[in-house]
């Protein structure tokens, strides 16, 4: 992105601008496609694996958990324990929880407080406070 893409934006928008065309195809797109091939970044959604990796859009998207423990570290300069790191996980979770009970007894107060997705539904609730539990539990908090 930084050594590639970032760079070719203002060539895209020159190109564009210059062509007066806004259907116009850029060719800086095409070499942006060809180094993407070069270095196997194409067809990461394609399900054959002679295409690509076949990734979902939540691997593609969503950094993983030691991906995030890394940012984090690496951004607030702190080291993180896997204990600390459980204990936050299990403290979101029940916070999660929480805020998904008294949003499910506020429905059942009043209907208008019903949301037109949904309410939480109790074993929801308490699906997060057992896995809440389990995670403190493995990590000896």
């Amino acid at each position: 992105m930084e050594r590639h893409v970032y760079p070719s934006e203002l060539v895209y928008e020159i190109q564009m601008r210059e062509s007066g065309d806004p259907h116009y195809h850029p060719p800086i797109v095409e070499d942006l496609k060809r180094e993407a091939r070069r270095r196997g970044l194409w067809n990461l959604f394609h399900p054959q694996p002679q295409w690509g990796p076949g990734l979902t859009n939540l691997e593609y998207a969503y950094p993983r958990r030691a991906e995030l423990v890394e940012r984090y570290c690496v951004t607030t300069g702190r080291d993180i324990s896997e204990r600390e790191l459980a204990f936050w996980h299990a403290l979101a979770l029940w916070k999660i929880a929480i805020i998904a009970e008294g949003i499910r007894r506020r429905a059942q107060q009043d209907s208008r407080n019903r949301a037109s997705s949904g309410v939480p539904v109790r074993e929801t609730v308490t699906d997060l406070v057992v896995l809440a539990h389990d995670i403190a539990k493995r990590a000896g908090i």
